[in-house]
C-alpha cells in the first residue's frame, strides 16, 4: 500500500475544496487496528434492535432455525456491498463525501451525503430511544415505580440522558468511540453468553430453551368464528413445567374495558351477534403472585384457510429484506 499511495507535500488548505475533517488520513496517523474495526462491528451487530428483530421474526411465525438462516443470509448479502463501499476509505483514508466526488461531482456529492446523513439521524434516534428506555427501566426498578405503558416524562428524560452520553463521545471524536468500542465489545459478547447460561439454568437445558420458542410462533390471542359463535383462543406462554404463567386476564371489547378475571380456560366466549360487525377485542394478562403484567394484546381473526407455501416464501423474502434494511 505504501508504494501505491503518494503523499502530497504542498499545502492545499487554501483550496475551497479542502476541509480538515475531509482531508485524507495519512498512513502514519491511522490508529485503528483490526481489533478496533472488529470491535465496532460487534457494537453495531450485538445490540437491542438486533434482538428485537429476531424476536419479532419468531413472533411472526418463524422458527428459531428459520430466523437464524434468514439473519445469516441477510448479513452475508449485505457484507458484499458494505466491504466494497468501505474498501477505498480504509485503503486511501478518505471519507465517502470525498470518494464520491469522482462519481457524483464536486457539488452533486452533497445530495447522497445528505441522504446518508438523514438515514443516520433516523437510526441514531431509534438507538437513542431504546437506550433511553433502558435508563427508564433501571430507574423504575431502583425506585419501585411501575413503568408507564405509553409515553411519559420519564422516558423522554431517559432519552435526553442517553443522547447527552452519545453527544459526549461524538464531540470527543472517533478516538473516544474507538476507546468505547474496545471495552464494550467484550462486554456485549459476555452479556450474550450470560443470557444463554441464565436461560439454560432457568429451564434445565439449552435445547429446552430453543424448543420453548415454538410458543412464540403462534399469535397470543386469536378470534375464532364458528357457527355464529365467537371465541377468543389464547396461546398463553407456559413455563418449563408446561403451566400457563398468567393467572388472570382482562378483556377490552370495542373500547369497553372489563375487569381482572381468573384464567381458567384458554377458550373465552365473546358476545357476538351475526347481524353486527365482529367486535375489536384486546386482552391483557398478568401473574397475580408477582404482579407481572403483559402488554395489551390485540386479538386477530383466525384465517381458517391453510397457509400456502407461496405465503411462507413471501414471509421469507419480507424478513430477509427487513434484515438487509437493518444495515
Amino acid at each position: 500500500m505504501s508504494k501505491e499511495i503518494i503523499e502530497l507535500t504542498e499545502d492545499l488548505s487554501s483550496s475551497e475544496l479542502y476541509s480538515e475533517d475531509l482531508a485524507p488520513v495519512k498512513p502514519g496517523n491511522r490508529t485503528w487496528s483490526m481489533w478496533d474495526l472488529t470491535a465496532i462491528w460487534v457494537g453495531m451487530a450485538v445490540c437491542i434492535p438486533t434482538y428485537l428483530l429476531a424476536s419479532y421474526m419468531i413472533g411472526a411465525g418463524m422458527s428459531w432455525k428459520e430466523s437464524l438462516i434468514i439473519i445469516f443470509l441477510a448479513n452475508l448479502i449485505i457484507t458484499i456491498p458494505m466491504v466494497l463501499n468501505g474498501h477505498a476509505g480504509v485503503k486511501y483514508g478518505v471519507p465517502f463525501p470525498v470518494l464520491g466526488r469522482s462519481s457524483f461531482g464536486i457539488h452533486g456529492i452533497n445530495i447522497p451525503s445528505l441522504v446518508r446523513a438523514i438515514v443516520a439521524c433516523g437510526w441514531f434516534g431509534i438507538q437513542t430511544w431504546i437506550g433511553g428506555l433502558a435508563f427508564y427501566a433501571i430507574a423504575c426498578a431502583i425506585s419501585g415505580v411501575d413503568p408507564s405503558a405509553g409515553l411519559s416524562f420519564g422516558k423522554f428524560a431517559g432519552f435526553a440522558l442517553f443522547w447527552l452520553m452519545n453527544m459526549y463521545f461524538i464531540w470527543k471524536g472517533t478516538e473516544s468511540i474507538k476507546f468505547l468500542e474496545e471495552y464494550s465489545a467484550p462486554i456485549l459478547i459476555l452479556m450474550g453468553v450470560l443470557l444463554i447460561i441464565w436461560g439454560t439454568v432457568q429451564t434445565g437445558s439449552f435445547s429446552k430453551v430453543l424448543n420453548q420458542s415454538i410458543q412464540m410462533e403462534s399469535p397470543t390471542a386469536e378470534l375464532v368464528l364458528l357457527d355464529d359463535k365467537l371465541t377468543l383462543e389464547l396461546n398463553a406462554v407456559k413455563d418449563k413445567n408446561d403451566n400457563i404463567k398468567a393467572s388472570e386476564y382482562m378483556l377490552t371489547i370495542d373500547q369497553f374495558m372489563g375487569y381482572w378475571t381468573t384464567l381458567e380456560n384458554t377458550s373465552i366466549h365473546i358476545p357476538y351477534s351475526p347481524d353486527k360487525p365482529i367486535p375489536k377485542v384486546s386482552i391483557q394478562l398478568r401473574n397475580k403472585s408477582n404482579n407481572v403484567e403483559s402488554s395489551v394484546i390485540e386479538a386477530t381473526l383466525r384465517n381458517n384457510e391453510d397457509s400456502s407455501t407461496n405465503n411462507k416464501w413471501w414471509d421469507y423474502i419480507l424478513w430477509l429484506t427487513i434484515m438487509v434494511g437493518f444495515w
